[in-house]
């Protein structure tokens, strides 16, 4: 059963210590959401707007093959090149951000907790007018119209959430920035939001595996039901072969990320309160 931070929120009120986290899939609203977008949206993440309607349409059924799969299984899983998986895996996270956002606002979800595990801060939030810059963008996410327009998509929906009175956000990344003009963008943010509670930001200095990267969302429906979503891939100045996103039954990997880098992160911060309850929500939520 899933919980979420301080709100007494979870998907049954098995006792923990007996019965393994289990996502209720039936009744995710955000899920709902985000297909009813990836059907109708005229301009989807992942594609330019100037792309040919063949073009158009073909992303769009690559969207709905990966959300299939998501739906049935709980898991979708990739090995390509990233100019293949990048659109597809993080135009479907953009998808999944704006159905979060609707979601909210119409009352279907009533609270998210976002965690970001990544090796930078996150890219959405170090916008500027350098966005082209090698400490943002890889080679291949900066001359790839695909992979360019997901983090274009993305700069509109992470500061919303960040912005959004229930969304409680945790980045913890590895180091900072190379660019200092995109740390500076990213530092201004954090001095924009100085209650930690809400908006937790650390810069760990502790090594991130890259199959630990990725964001997790943890949401709260309107019935007190919680959900994840979850993606793993690399930050888009860094090319990647692989990628999942996972929504249900994988606990194991919230697990690793706790085991094989946050652990360590907490070890070298013990007296964090801010950091610990974004540790306990993971824990509470393999356990």
């Amino acid at each position: 059963m899933l919980a979420a931070i301080n709100s007494g929120a979870y998907v049954s009120q098995i006792n923990r210590s007996h019965a393994p986290s289990v996502v209720l899939q039936s009744n995710n609203p955000v899920i709902n959401k985000a297909r009813e977008l990836t059907e109708n949206l005229h301009k989807l993440p992942g594609i330019p707007a100037d792309a040919r309607p063949e073009d158009i349409q073909k992303h769009r059924n690559n969207l709905l093959t990966c959300l299939d799969a998501v739906e049935k299984t709980g898991n979708w899983a990739c090995q390509q090149d990233d100019r293949s998986i990048r659109p597809v895996a993080v135009g479907l996270q953009g998808i999944f951000e704006e159905a979060l956002l609707s979601s909210l606002e119409s009352g279907d979800v009533a609270r998210a907790d976002i965690i970001f595990t990544t090796a930078n801060p996150p890219t959405p939030l170090c916008h500027s007018d350098a966005l082209r810059t090698p400490s943002l963008l890889s080679n291949s996410v900066a001359s790839d119209a695909g992979s360019y327009d997901t983090v274009i998509s993305r700069v509109h929906t992470v500061p919303a959430l960040l912005n959004h009175p229930s969304v409680n956000l945790c980045s913890i990344y590895s180091q900072e920035r190379e660019n200092p003009v995109d740390q500076n963008v990213y530092d201004d943010v954090c001095l924009a939001h100085p209650d930690k509670s809400k908006f937790y930001s650390l810069c760990s200095g502790v090594p991130l595996p890259d199959n630990l990267s990725g964001a997790n969302y943890f949401v709260v429906s309107k019935d007190n039901n919680v959900n994840l979503f979850a993606l793993r891939i690399t930050q888009a100045n860094k090319e990647t072969d692989n990628c999942v996103i996972f929504t249900r039954d994988e606990q194991q990997k919230l697990k690793d990320l706790c085991d094989n880098y946050l652990d360590n992160v907490q070890a070298k911060y013990p007296g964090d309160d801010n950091l610990g309850k974004f540790m306990e929500l993971l824990r509470q939520n393999y356990a």
